[in-house]
Formats: structure tokens, sequence, C-alpha cells
């Protein structure tokens, strides 16, 4: 009798908080395929949990079959390639670079810090045995700026977590239409397009629930002062597990980005995007490279060009007018959730990468 084949060890280390979306959709993928030895800190301070998480990755001593580096991997990476005994796995969804530099315009590019940022991009893309990315626009610029190379590629989308975003019944019947948008604001969330979209539908019998804080902040509500705006209700922040009662309260969700001329913006789709396509809500995305080949616009979401806030505005019109679109948009992208970006699918999607690295590792 062939004995059962035996699960594959995983060492999964994280910098980020293990409970952040990125790494929580991963590690609930990973536990599905493999039996998985979490390395991971509870401090609220990156400064503080970062050493902690290498000083536990250095003295690990038991055998593992890869060593898979989750979300914001590329601090922990140079001390995975001293340790090094077995394939690495790391998650680029982002560029430690292009975040410092130019999304979060924290550093100047030549600065002493952009250039460490820049040498530890290229060495994950070129140290590690599998990189894992979300959209096929990312993967290009990986390849393009850091030598990441197309063969140790793979896609996998953020996903959404199931036992939280649920479809949940509608709101009763109201004379207005509720629009929510929540978010970190980053430049490229462009919170000021739906602003101004805001102000264009005042008077049409539309509300607008806006959620988060961050940088851009400051400037959205002195822009929204400044416009005078009286149909934005602006929410500091809500607990992750109160998103699911926000976005079942709203008639129209947006997922973004909306920010025009934002490269990362264009190349991304928004995590939130798949929150919303898994509790079956009509959600707005901006039209990129990375949205239209995810989304058909008009089935199963709508798109908008970036930067545009009477397109916008249009689009909400079209959708406060048409209830009956709206719903079918909900229904489709529901469908399409459970199709392509279900925890079943990208587990079954991160299995075929363990597969691979391991049978390689064993020849």
């Amino acid at each position: 009798m062939t004995e059962p084949r035996r699960r594959p060890r995983i060492l999964f280390v994280c910098g980020a908080k293990a409970g952040y979306t990125r790494n929580d959709s991963l590690l609930a993928a990973l536990r599905t395929q493999a039996d998985v030895t979490e390395i991971s800190s509870r401090f609220s301070s990156y400064a503080l949990r970062l050493p902690s998480v290498v000083f536990r990755l250095l003295l690990e001593s038991r055998r593992f079959d890869a060593v898979f580096i989750g979300f914001l991997a590329q601090p922990i990476v140079p001390f995975a390639v001293l340790r090094r005994r077995k394939p690495l796995v790391v998650d680029m969804f982002i560029s430690l670079y292009e975040t410092l530099s130019d999304d979060r315009g924290r550093v100047g590019p030549n600065t002493i810090t952009a250039r460490l940022a820049n040498w530890l991009d290229s060495l994950a893309c070129t140290r590690a045995d599998k990189l894992l990315t979300d959209t096929a626009a990312n993967a290009d610029f990986l390849i393009e700026n850091f030598g990441a190379r197309a063969g140790d590629l793979a896609p996998l989308f953020v996903g959404a977590n199931e036992q939280l975003f649920q479809p949940r019944p509608p709101r009763d019947p109201s004379d207005r239409l509720l629009v929510l948008y929540y978010s970190t604001y980053l430049p490229l969330h462009g919170v000021d397009i739906v602003v101004r979209a805001a102000k264009l539908l005042e008077n049409e019998g539309v509300e607008f629930r806006l959620i988060g804080r961050g940088m851009e902040r400051p400037r959205i509500d002195r822009l929204a002062a400044d416009l005078a705006v009286r149909n934005c209700q602006f929410v500091d922040w809500t607990a992750y597990e109160r998103l699911p009662a926000e976005i079942a309260a709203a008639d129209v969700c947006l997922a973004g980005h909306f920010a025009a001329g934002n490269e990362k913006a264009r190349r991304v789709i928004p995590g939130k995007a798949f929150q919303l396509l898994a509790m079956g809500k009509p959600t707005v995305l901006g039209e990129s490279p990375a949205t239209t080949a995810a989304f058909a616009h008009g089935k199963d979401s709508f798109l908008v060009p970036m930067g545009d806030p009477e397109a916008l505005a249009g689009a909400i019109r079209r959708l406060r007018d048409d209830p009956e679109l709206r719903a079918s948009l909900g229904e489709a992208g529901r469908e399409l959730f459970l199709r392509e970006f279900s925890s079943v699918t990208l587990a079954a999607r991160l299995g075929e990468v363990l597969s691979q690295i391991v049978q390689a590792d064993s020849r």
C-alpha cells in the first residue's frame, strides 16, 4: 500500500503583524497545505517586532522543507539568506523602495535609506526561489526594476477573511444612496477624487461615509472644508471586525484606487476590493491594467477612469438610478470572488508553489 504523502513543513516568518490582511490570507492558505510553524511578534511597533522576529529566526534549529517570509519581507531576507538551508519563498506584495520613496514620499530617491531599500528589494528578488506577487503588472515591475526572474514569480491575489466578509442582508430601503469608502489615506487611494465626486452629488440624494486616517487625511479635511461638502461623513477609524457591518450598511462601495498618475495604483488591486466582492456588494474600482485584467466592467464591477471625479460621480449616479444593476453587480462579484479569489482557490495555487519548490529541492 502506498504511504500517504507527507505534508511539507513550512517556517513562516513575518515582520508585519500576522493579522495584517495579506499575512492573514497567506497563513490561512498555507495551513491547508502544510504544517506551519509561525514566527511573528505582537509588538505594536515595527522597530520592536523586527529584531524580535530576526532573533527567533536565527535561533531556529528545526528542519523545514521551506522558509516562507510574509508581507514586508525585505528586511528579514538577509537573515534568512544567512541561515539558509532550504528553499526560500518571499512575498513581494510591495516594493520597499517604492513605498518609502514614491508612494509615501518619506525619503528622497537618492538618500541612503532609499538606496538601502532598493538593495533589499533586489536581494529579495534575486535570492528567493519563489516570489509571490498579486498581478502581472506588478510582476513586470519587479523584473524590470529589481532583477526578478520571470520563472520565479507566482501570482497570488490577496483574498479576504471569509469568516468575516460574508454576504449579509441589505439595509432597509432609503431615499438616499449611501456610498462607503475606507482607506488609510495614502496618495494612491485618491480620496480627494472621492470628495470632489461627493460635492458633485451633494444635492442628488447621495451620502458618503469615509472611514480611516493616514498621511493624506489633513489635506483631505482642508479640501472638504474649502469645498464646503455637506454630504460626507468622516469617521476616524473602525475596528477591523466592524468593517463587514459598515459594508453591509452601504448601497455602493468604492474600492479605488482613484489617484491619477500614480504608477503603483495602476499595477495593484486594492485589498478592499476582495472584501467587498466577498460580501456581494456593488463595487466601483479605478480602471487600470491590473483591474481590467481581473474584472469585467458592468458585469462583476464598475470601472471608472482614475483621477476623474466627474466619471466617479457619473458611475454612482448610474448605480443610484439602477437598483437592478447594483444587484447584478453584487451577485456576479460574489461569484467571481468564489471562483478566483476564495481561500480554497488561493490555497490550491499556493499548494502548487510549495509542491514545485519542495520537489525541486529533493532532486
